[in-house]
């Protein structure tokens, strides 16, 4: 195996990569690509990311939740897996910022606002990956209202 690897960090990246690659290419590119309403393509986008998580918790695991290099400052290295994980961010920006210049959700950083969005995606996908004995109430309706929850919480006020 090391004859095509330097190192486990090597092999590690790859895996990531391809793991973002099948999340971009199979599945958040379409909700980017949706017609219609804003909002409806960024819950689709959101709900893509945690079922595909839930559907390959193993990768998910080794893609999000292993410290890794890191991406921006001295001790970073241009890895497969930030230059693959940037396109899928990217996915989740333009969404937002489709629904802010529609007025869908409010008008604020888009950084943040994808940011923050993102955390509570990945935040109930580990959860449910990594504590499978925990009691959650069904799992459909614990992704439904923790979807509701972050939509409601980017509205205008009002809406």
């Amino acid at each position: 195996i090391y004859t095509y690897f330097k190192d486990k960090d090597e092999i590690l990246d790859c895996l990531c990569e391809e793991t973002f690659l099948k999340l971009h290419v199979d599945k958040l590119a379409a909700a980017h690509q949706m017609k219609g309403d804003a909002l409806q393509a960024l819950k689709k986008g959101m709900e893509t990311y945690i079922r595909f998580g839930l559907e390959h918790p193993e990768h998910y695991i080794v893609t999000f939740m292993l410290r890794a290099a890191p991406y921006h400052g001295p001790h970073a290295r241009e890895t497969r897996k930030a230059k693959t994980g940037q396109q899928c961010f990217d996915d989740m920006r333009n969404l937002v910022r489709r629904c802010m210049e529609e007025g869908k959700i409010m008008k604020a950083d888009v950084e943040e606002t994808s940011q923050a969005l993102w955390a509570g995606i990945h935040g109930v996908t580990a959860l449910l990956i990594t504590l499978p004995g925990f009691p959650f109430v069904e799992r459909e309706r614990l992704i439904s209202r923790t979807l509701e929850i972050l939509v409601r919480g980017v509205r205008p006020h009002g809406k």
